[in-house]
Order: structure tokens, then C-alpha cells, then sequence
């Protein structure tokens, strides 16, 4: 039992240390970016694709991989980019108070290698570049005239977005083909966490 402990013990100081080099290793990367890297700012209302846990390097390169990427946010300390449809300014940039959210436009930051597969290849409008290449990827913002938006979670290929029309919930998911599919649910739209509702995140496609 004493054994069991101990190397339960050893464990965990092993992942504290891991923990700590790893969050002081992105930290020191970070202090490494270019002059036109915001910290403490970032661009709401405007998700194209969130992609957890990666480097900011990495960050850059799939905005340039992305079509319709004008811009990006990155969180040092949880590896969470947000691929943004437009460019940040003045206006648009909110201020978050912490060092570990940065913003950055595309065309401040380093375009890719020449080695890269995707450095010769112009995708279409909501295309993205795998490996050199072109995939539909994107449907675009969802609009809908006289729907009130309540929900989105991005615009790429499997995102949904919810809205309202006379107190009817319309759910709509991003399909393959690069379009919004809808269909009518009963669903409060007052709901307070809507986003988790089970009726959205099961929702079925219609698409053959």
C-alpha cells in the first residue's frame, strides 16, 4: 500500500513539473512573436474555427491554411486558437487584461515556407489547404433575415448555429457541401446554456 503511494506521489510531481515547463516553454515563446502581436487583446463575434491545445506558430499557419483567415486569437496558457473571419482594429479589439491572450492580423505575421505543401496553392472562397490540397471547409456566417442569432460556434464543417423567429428555435449545422442545413426543433430559446442543449448537439443531418 506504502509502495502504491509513493509512486502515486512521484507521479504527480512528475506531472507538476511537466505542468510548469510546459506553460513556462510557451510563455518564453511567446515573449519571442513579432512587434504587431497584441497582448491583452482579442476579436469576439467574427469564429471561423477554435483548434485546443496547439502553438501559436502552429496558430499562424492554419489562418494561412484557412481561406477566408484574416486574423487570429491565441491563449498562451491553454493552446486555444480562434481563426477569425476579419482583421482587428481599434474598434473591433476588446481588451482582455491578461498577457496570455494575444491577437494578431494574418499579414503581420510569417507567410509559409516554400517547403510547405500549401505554398502554391490559391484555394476558393471557404476552402481550406490539407496538405496541398483544396477542401471545402467553410459554409460562412450564418444569415438569416428576421431570425434573431442566439448561438454559433464557428462556421466551418460541423458547427451549428441556432436562432429564433416568434419564439421558434431553427437549428442549423454546416454541412459538407459547404452549405447551412436547418430544421425546426422545439426548443426554448430562453434557455440559459443553450449551446449544451441535447437536441442541438444530436442534431441529424438530412444530407444524403
Amino acid at each position: 500500500m506504502k509502495t502504491d503511494k509513493m509512486i502515486v506521489s512521484l507521479w504527480i510531481i512528475v506531472l507538476s513539473m511537466y505542468s510548469v515547463s510546459s506553460e513556462e516553454t510557451m510563455c518564453a515563446a511567446s515573449d519571442k512573436l513579432p512587434s504587431t502581436v497584441r497582448r491583452g487583446k482579442r476579436l469576439n463575434g467574427f469564429l471561423i474555427e477554435a483548434i485546443e491545445h496547439i502553438s501559436i506558430m502552429v496558430c499562424g499557419r492554419e489562418c494561412w491554411y484557412e481561406q477566408n483567415c484574416f486574423s487570429f486569437n491565441f491563449n498562451v496558457l491553454t493552446g486555444r486558437c480562434e481563426l477569425n473571419r476579419y482583421s482587428g482594429d481599434s474598434k473591433t479589439l476588446q481588451s482582455t487584461n491578461s498577457d496570455s491572450d494575444l491577437f494578431s492580423d494574418i499579414i503581420d505575421w510569417s507567410e509559409l515556407p516554400q517547403n510547405d505543401p500549401c505554398y502554391y496553392e490559391t484555394c476558393d472562397d471557404y476552402d481550406k489547404c490539407i496538405k496541398g490540397t483544396c477542401h471545402k471547409h467553410d459554409c460562412g456566417p450564418f444569415h438569416y433575415s428576421n431570425y434573431n442569432y442566439l448561438y454559433q460556434n464557428g462556421t466551418v464543417i460541423g458547427s451549428v448555429a441556432v436562432a429564433s423567429y416568434s419564439g421558434e428555435c431553427m437549428v442549423n449545422r454546416c454541412m459538407e457541401r459547404g452549405f447551412w442545413e436547418r430544421r425546426h426543433q422545439e426548443l426554448n430559446c430562453d434557455h440559459p446554456d443553450i449551446a449544451n442543449i441535447e437536441a442541438v448537439k444530436n442534431f441529424k443531418s438530412n444530407e444524403g
